[in-house]
């Protein structure tokens, strides 16, 4: 039998050296995530190839939420490719609002959205999920990387606090390099994700 033994080990290590190493790890990963997107962004192939493995999850999601073709669905943390925005309107018809706070990526996002033109179906935005919208959302979906989701769900309650909210969940591997919901969050629904970081994806509402 094989025992997979951490990289480094909690008890031969102080945590004065540890807790930078999970702080640097977390960033590099987040780091190589923006980056590669980023990339990929600038050509169609890249944007094919990237935007393909999401489309079940994204299918998932649609069902999990019953997002429909009358829906306003806001996407918290776009990206360089905006491929969960890009599957929503392709399997729902939905209208999709997606912020990131990612100068270049956002840039980068619209530079997408136009080449497979989709501006009138996928509007991009430069904002952090805490700032209003300004409008009616039926549907948020919560990146991994949105942050901090605490507040950002406040910011949701305040504005529209009858909306439905998808908010994805990684594999315990991976918890700790990605916010988590509060404690106090009821989850409705959830629905496995095979996929890379993933976990699954979770539903629940704000008002009772």
């Amino acid at each position: 039998m094989i025992i997979h033994q951490p990289l480094i080990n909690r008890k031969y290590y102080p945590a004065f050296i540890i807790n930078p190493l999970k702080k640097r790890g977390n960033a590099m990963l987040k780091g190589f995530i923006r980056i590669l997107e980023k990339v990929l962004s600038h050509s169609r192939l890249g944007i094919r190839i990237y935007k393909k493995p999401y489309e079940k999850i994204v299918r998932n999601e649609v069902a999990l939420a019953k997002i429909k073709a009358t829906d306003t669905v806001c996407l918290v943390g776009a990206g360089s490719i905006p491929f969960t925005a890009i599957w929503l309107v392709h399997l729902s018809g939905a209208s999709v609002i997606a912020v990131d706070n990612d100068k270049k990526a956002v840039k980068n996002a619209k530079r997408v959205v136009r080449k497979l033109g989709l501006e009138t179906s996928v509007s991009i935005r430069l904002q952090d999920g805490q700032t209003p919208l300004g409008t009616k959302v039926d549907v948020y979906l919560l990146a991994m990387q949105a942050q901090p989701l605490d507040a950002i769900i406040l910011s949701i309650k305040e504005e529209n606090p009858d909306a439905r909210i998808v908010a994805r969940v990684a594999k315990p591997w991976f918890e700790r390099r990605y916010d988590t919901l509060p404690e106090t969050i009821r989850i409705e629904k959830e629905v496995a994700q095979e996929f890379g970081v993933f976990e699954k994806s979770v539903l629940f509402r704000l008002r009772d």
